[in-house]
């Protein structure tokens, strides 16, 4: 498998300031080489208006410290687009690479 192209792993900061208001911010957490396939362009009609998902597995090599990455709180960062983590796959729970499915044009907020 050939590792040709970049991720970024970002994590979910949620803070909160002096007046009690809650700030979300994304930090980078890893940096990655991947292999990243693009699984389908679907199109869904939401409210009677059409919206695109790209939705794009990323293959990485596995590591320990990846292990905390889940769906709720990390995404991914590819070619500028935020992508949202739907899955997290241990192939065939070998550790040696991992499988994230993810899907664009989607935010965590």
């Amino acid at each position: 498998m050939t590792f040709n192209q970049k991720i970024t792993i970002q994590q979910k900061i949620n803070t909160t300031d002096n007046d009690g208001y809650e700030t979300t911010t994304w930090n980078d957490f890893k940096t990655l080489w991947c292999k990243a396939n693009g699984v389908s362009n679907k199109e869904f009609f939401t409210n009677m208006s059409e919206k695109n998902e790209d939705i794009i597995t990323f293959s990485v090599r596995y590591s320990d410290s990846l292990n905390v990455v889940d769906t709720l709180n990390y995404r991914i960062l590819f070619h500028q687009k935020i992508y949202d983590i739907v899955s997290i796959d241990n192939f065939e729970f070998r550790n040696q690479s991992l499988i994230f499915r993810a899907v664009g044009g989607v935010t965590n907020g």
